[in-house]
């Protein structure tokens, strides 16, 4: 198990807001890869939603699927994901999944720094 936290990075933002409340703004995408020896289980929990210093929130909404594009997955807001009793993964290479992440990037949009939670952790027996 390891914990890092770490910040999500956001694509560079060149343009302004729209007044078209289904404009987003999403990360890169993340590869998640786990390498075990031994059966292992893994947790994917997060926050639907960002707040900032004021109160306000945004949607956080995420996919996760095994394309390296993400191409066709839906964007899901209930971030949550719980794998028990994987068999291990090296003699068969690593567990892989992509993870990408977005939110609302429009007029309607509360300025400010706005902050939540993403855990994903891996652990064997």
């Amino acid at each position: 198990s390891v914990d890092n936290n770490t910040s999500i990075q956001w694509a560079d933002i060149t343009a302004q807001p729209t007044d078209n409340a289904e404009t987003y703004v999403e990360t890169n995408i993340y590869a998640l890869q786990v390498r075990s020896t031994e059966t292992w289980d893994l947790s994917i929990t997060g926050d639907n939603a960002l707040t900032n210093e004021e109160g306000k929130t945004i949607d956080l909404a995420w996919q996760y699927g095994d394309s390296a594009t993400l191409a066709g997955v839906p964007y899901d807001t209930d971030i949550n994901i719980t794998l028990e009793d994987q068999p291990a993964t090296i003699a068969t290479g690593a567990y892989t999944k992509y993870i990408r992440f977005r939110i609302p990037y429009h007029w309607g949009v509360y300025p400010g720094d706005y902050s939540g939670n993403v855990s994903i952790e891996a652990t064997t027996f």
